[in-house]
């Protein structure tokens, strides 16, 4: 994938594909509920539970959004450093290369959650 479409997602400051407007019409329901419920049980706890929905939504919109971008970038860099690899060939070196190069191998697998 080129870099165009790494900037382009990362650049989108909403979540994609429409996901935007079913959560404006959740916090939506949610806030005219907890104010209906409010209203009618004359306890205002009740608004304060539907504020902590919102939350709830607002976290997995949140983790959804990320988690994309993440698994995304965590893709294109992989690709290029395997573009870069195949470029350089097979390293030659002594034993601290080889120390050296494990240790980045390592490091790429932790961020790609291997």
């Amino acid at each position: 994938m080129p870099i165009e479409g790494l900037r382009a997602k990362l650049r989108q400051p909403y979540p994609q594909y429409g996901l935007e407007w079913w959560v404006l019409i959740a916090i939506a329901i949610t806030l005219i509920g907890g104010v209906a419920a409010s209203v009618a049980m004359s306890d205002w706890g009740w608004f304060a539970r539907a504020g902590s929905a919102i939350v709830v939504v607002g976290i997995y919109v949140t983790w959804k959004d990320i988690s994309g971008t993440v698994d995304f970038a965590q893709q294109f860099l992989r690709q290029m450093i395997e573009k870069e690899k195949a470029k350089i060939g097979p390293v030659k070196g002594g034993l601290l290369t080889a120390a050296k190069n494990q240790e980045i191998e390592q490091q790429i697998d932790t961020l790609g959650g291997q």
